[in-house]
């Protein structure tokens, strides 16, 4: 050893996803007969979960391994060479496996499964709500909700789960957002969503939908619903989504409103 510290190199960038991790980026087309919908989004499901595993592999790989090996690296030289600035080396290593843990949480939180049996949609919604706003510092409004929500069917609680934590990554990714406010309605026979931020906006056409609006769209289509978006270049973006409710028995059924 001659005494030199470890060169570290790109630790703190985010590795650059290959296109081919990209797959589940295709355009959907929502206009289609509900049993092809269906099909198509369990297609599509498949295709995003072999996305996310690939991607979520490459980060591993790239970026958590890379602090690590740094860290192995630290120790190594203190181990080698009894002169080597031991105080300044381990708070290198502590800040570099501190590092690699918070990314381990960021794939967690990216891939797990919501706690929809454990807090039901309205408390899944807020602890998603509650993570984002910790995460990123922007104020977040989450109206309150109405619990008979937990009733309607399950597949139709994770939808609407997707589509506000699509909305809730769009805004932290994209929109430059300072505060967002989500409002999560019941009717006798729709679910009313609401969503607002104060972001950049975009040109309101499907030319420039990302492939998350193209996601909701069509979500928002398998419970036979519409959505409307008000949005342009610096105007911040509203979503208002009404989806019919899917009950978790085939009996009627009537939820109460929010008063």
């Amino acid at each position: 050893m001659d005494g030199k510290q470890p060169e570290l190199k790109k630790l703190t960038e985010s590795p650059i996803v290959p296109k081919e991790f990209k797959k589940a980026d295709s355009v959907i087309k929502t206009a289609k007969p509900s049993n092809t919908i269906y099909q198509e989004m369990l297609e599509r499901e498949i295709w995003r979960l072999n996305g996310e595993r690939d991607a979520t592999c490459y980060i591993l790989h790239e970026d958590v391994i890379q602090l690590l090996v740094a860290a192995k690296n630290y120790l190594q030289a203190i181990e080698q060479n009894e002169s080597y600035p031991l105080r300044e080396t381990v708070g290198k290593v502590d800040s570099l496996i501190g590092d690699a843990f918070q990314k381990i949480k960021e794939i967690h939180q990216q891939i797990a499964s919501p706690p929809l049996g454990l807090f039901g949609l309205d408390g899944a919604i807020e602890e998603l709500v509650y993570h984002a706003g910790k995460k990123s510092k922007i104020e977040i409004r989450l109206k309150e909700i109405n619990p008979a929500i937990n009733r309607t069917e399950d597949y139709q609680q994770l939808g609407i789960y997707k589509i506000v934590k699509q909305l809730l990554d769009n805004s932290l990714q994209h929109a430059r957002a300072k505060k967002i406010i989500i409002d999560l309605v019941l009717t006798h026979n729709n679910i009313i969503l609401e969503y607002q931020d104060d972001g950049m906006g975009f040109y309101n056409s499907k030319k420039f939908w990302r492939t998350g609006l193209l996601l909701i769209e069509t979500l928002v289509a398998t419970f036979q619903g519409n959505m409307n978006i008000s949005t342009s270049p610096g105007t911040g973006f509203i979503l208002k989504a009404s989806m019919v409710i899917m009950p978790q028995t085939q009996k009627e059924f009537e939820l109460k409103k929010i008063r």
